[in-house]
């Protein structure tokens, strides 16, 4: 229970804090550059001064710079990060696969796949990370990439 009301105004800096998180991870999951966010702020003003201009003091709160969008979707990344993180914790069992390929500026990329499998034998197959290898790709550097990402997953080898 609130003891004191919540102001007007805190709940349309919430909603468009809100709206600002979702079009950036609109933009991201259509690889867009994060400067669209201004392009797209643009649009939502032009449209609502065309359908309800008493509503444009409400849209103008949102925060669609390239600087915001850059930190939203930077938190994105970071809570999928840890969710995934939860359910590897819960993993009894797990296997990885690994695929090495170049990218366009010729720097080897290991994408690193998990498959996991829980005390309810529930299946979870994600993408795990994605490690540059800058120097060489032998063994010793792929099993070095592999290593670091287990310990930034908590991941046990003898699971």
């Amino acid at each position: 229970m609130l003891l004191f009301p919540l102001s007007s105004k805190f709940q349309t800096w919430k909603k468009a804090t809100l709206a600002s998180y979702e079009i950036a991870q609109t933009l991201a999951k259509h690889c867009k550059p994060l400067s669209d966010g201004v392009i797209v702020k643009e649009c939502i003003l032009i449209a609502c001064e065309k359908l309800n201009p008493a509503l444009l003091p409400t849209f103008k709160e949102i925060s669609l710079s390239r600087n915001t969008i850059t930190k939203r979707t930077d938190e994105i990344g970071q809570h999928v990060r840890e969710q995934l993180k939860e359910k590897c914790a819960t993993f009894v069992k797990f296997s990885i696969a690994l695929d090495e390929s170049t990218d366009v500026v010729d720097t080897a990329q290991l994408a690193i796949f998990i498959r996991g499998v829980d005390k309810d034998l529930k299946v979870t197959e994600e993408f795990l990370d994605i490690v540059p290898l800058h120097e060489t790709t032998k063994g010793e550097d792929i099993f070095e990439a592999v290593e670091n990402v287990f310990e930034g997953f908590e991941l046990k080898w003898d699971r």
